[in-house]
């Protein structure tokens, strides 16, 4: 099964997100002249919002999966928290000591960051909280990971209680009720800023990547989603055209509708990619997603995108900001160059991280199998009684 297992193409996926997070962050506070080559380029890079919802889909399908194929194992639970802990934390928690700890200590212009901030954070709710500007400018892009980590609280339990089946419906109909919810939200008076951020309004990319997963382990399943993803793909790459064209449409609705189907566009759109990407053993998608620069970017991706808006800021604190002068008498140089060179920094600290400080903690998931020994060894003798040329099974001729 092709969807089974370490699949570079995935890194490679994992990669192209977190490439165009970083060109939409290292390239927002530039001011290149407006119809400059340098605009144009800039105004491409901003669409990179779009790698979290890529993230998102990822995050869906790769957990679900892990979910699904550990279903039943005696330590189902605890294993999967352990292991997203180790995961996780170690890099998080060390980002906020440093921002909410070290950084008002050693730098005293800058001010207190409040303790009902900081809770928030480590309770993995700051998506739903008005950050202070000091807050923001370091860790606001953290939302993101406080909705995988509220995601991470309730999907096992629907994956183990609920049928697989069962558990397919509740990611489709998240799917489907999605943008009704952020349009009911926006007609409502609900602030377009909460609705980007709010989990309740941002489970679409989550549920996708979760029904690919579930697709792919039913019988036939994997048939389904191979007639069909080139048409979905279409279907979601047309969404996100008409949302990037300047097409005028009556208001006040017309606003609330993009911003209601765009996500869900998106949504639809990755969760083809995927599905085109691990039911496809070669093809230009999958030689493309597994070139080196994208797998590497994909290795690092969890830290790199922890460190790299701070990053931005203490380089911005020694003397180069984005609007830095340079950037006024070579535009198009500076806004390909500035985050050209901001990625390769975000990479050299993500991989110095990595190699003196996360993968000791990393190297702990192996004390945390998903079953205990007696129990991996009842379910390979079922499994083996079950496949033709199983020890005792007769193979078939």
């Amino acid at each position: 099964m092709p969807w089974r297992g370490h699949l570079r193409s995935l890194d490679g996926l994992r990669g192209l997100a977190v490439l165009v997070v970083m060109l939409l962050h290292f390239t927002t506070a530039m001011t290149p002249p407006t119809g400059s080559a340098a605009a144009t380029v800039r105004s491409v890079f901003q669409l990179g919002w779009i790698g979290v919802d890529l993230f998102f889909v990822l995050s869906g399908f790769l957990i679900t999966g892990i979910l699904a194929d550990n279903r039943g194992s005696d330590r189902y639970f605890s294993a999967f928290y352990a292991r997203r802990a180790l995961r996780i934390l170690p890099v998080y928690v060390a980002a906020l000591v440093v921002v909410f700890h070290i950084v008002p200590a050693v730098y005293a212009p800058h001010p207190a960051m409040g303790r009902g901030t900081e809770l928030s954070f480590w309770l993995f709710v700051a998506n739903f909280r008005t950050l202070p500007y000091d807050v923001a400018k370091l860790v606001g892009h953290f939302w993101s990971l406080a909705i995988e980590e509220q995601f991470y609280l309730l999907w096992p339990l629907v994956v183990c209680f609920a049928s697989p089946r069962a558990a397919r419906g509740i990611a489709l109909a998240t799917i489907v009720v999605e943008p009704v919810l952020r349009f009911a939200a926006l007609r409502m008076g609900i602030d377009g800023n909460a609705v980007y951020h709010y989990t309740p309004f941002r489970l679409d990319g989550l549920a996708m990547g979760a029904f690919v997963a579930l697709e792919l382990r039913e019988e036939s399943g994997a048939e389904r989603l191979r007639r069909w993803w080139r048409s979905a793909a279409s279907v979601g790459f047309l969404g996100f055209v008409v949302y990037v064209l300047p097409i005028t449409l009556p208001r006040p609705v017309s606003s609330e509708l993009r911003l209601s189907l765009t996500f869900s566009a998106v949504s639809v759109l990755f969760g083809a990619l995927l599905t085109g990407v691990v039911l496809s053993r070669e093809g230009r998608a999958r030689r493309a997603l597994g070139h080196p620069a994208l797998v590497t970017l994909g290795t690092y991706s969890y830290s790199i995108y922890l460190l790299h808006v701070p990053l931005m800021r203490a380089v911005a604190a020694v003397g180069i900001p984005q609007t830095w002068q340079f950037g006024q008498r070579a535009p198009l140089m500076w806004v390909i160059a500035y985050p050209a060179a901001m990625i390769l920094l975000s990479l050299l600290a993500a991989m110095a991280v990595w190699f003196g400080y996360e993968r000791h903690f990393l190297a702990f998931k192996h004390r945390f199998p998903y079953a205990s020994e007696a129990s991996a060894r009842q379910r390979r003798l079922a499994v083996d009684r079950l496949t033709p040329g199983g020890p005792g099974v007769p193979a078939l001729r």
